[in-house]
């Protein structure tokens, strides 16, 4: 049934990262039904993604029955 977000328009504590220590950054993201589109920050080809990767982070997406997602890191191909 998708996604949605308290507190604000769009899902925060998405980052992109690079392979280089010190790389992430936080990216703008959209929800798209059941999707998270991400913008690339301009000049950075990133390696990975990941969500709620602090201390403490804000916790702002849901799924259709109110459960948040986990903290994750994924690889992009």
């Amino acid at each position: 049934k998708g996604l949605v977000t308290y507190g604000t328009d769009r899902p925060i504590g998405f980052e992109l990262c690079a392979d280089e220590p010190g790389s992430c950054r936080y990216a703008d993201a959209q929800l798209s039904g059941s999707q998270v589109k991400l913008t690339v920050p301009a000049g950075m080809t990133p390696t990975r993604v990941r969500y709620l990767w602090a201390d403490s982070p804000p916790v702002t997406l849901f799924d259709s029955s109110g459960a948040p997602p986990g903290p994750f890191e994924l690889r992009l191909q």
